[in-house]
């Protein structure tokens, strides 16, 4: 969320560019993440691929400001590769009861060099970003597309992060992503896991319901 590329995603979404969202897409490929992981706990660890990219869980509700009714995720473990985790495919897609935004993701530890895309769809329009290039590609439904790209350093968006994080300590500001937002992501995500593991779709309020959480 302090990532400028991802802002200026947020800030084209809510300037009704692109209209209503109707679909969301994510797409995150990463065998970086077990080349880099120090520990390779991700081995012994089942279920680590959805909890590693959490972040585009959170985007989901960041940028479409709606949490899905349903969740069904379908993962699996493919491929001989020196480092994998049980398991290292997982495609997940959202459902809503009012069947007015689709939204699906999907996750891996298998491609590299890693992937990371976005795509979001509204009834004017669609916005696409590269989160690795920074490039974003604004369509109409008039036929005319705009390329931009956003460049931006890593270590300035933790000192972002953390610099919000002290002032929000210091009461400065509210928090970013407070409790009652942060939540979401972690509640999806559990609904990712539990769909995974019983092989059907999982009602997020029985979720939210049986954790002891009102959304």
């Amino acid at each position: 969320r302090f990532d400028p590329f991802i802002k200026k995603m947020k800030e084209i979404i809510e300037s009704g560019r692109i209209g209503d969202v109707v679909y969301y897409s994510s797409r995150f490929c990463s065998y970086n993440i077990l080349l880099c992981s120090v520990t390779k706990h991700q081995k012994d660890h089942p279920y680590s691929l959805p909890m590693d990219t959490i972040h585009d869980t959170d985007l989901l509700h960041y940028f479409t400001g709606r949490i899905p009714d349903r969740v069904y995720a379908c993962g699996y473990q493919a491929g001989n590769l020196e480092f994998s985790s049980a398991p290292n495919f997982l495609d997940v897609i959202y459902r809503y009861n009012d069947g007015k935004l689709g939204a699906m993701s999907h996750f891996d530890y298998v491609v590299h060099p890693q992937v990371h895309d976005l795509m979001i769809a509204g009834d004017k329009g669609y916005i696409g970003g590269d989160c690795m290039t920074g490039e974003i590609t604004v369509g109409s439904t008039d036929g005319s597309k705009e390329t931009l790209t956003v460049s931006r350093d890593g270590d300035d968006i933790y000192r972002a992060e953390w610099q919000s994080f002290i002032e929000a300590i210091n009461g400065e500001h509210s928090p970013e992503n407070p409790a009652e937002s942060a939540i979401v992501a972690t509640l999806l995500l559990q609904c990712q896991i539990d769909s995974a593991k019983a092989g059907k779709e999982v009602d997020v309020a029985e979720a939210a319901k049986a954790a002891g959480l009102t959304l």
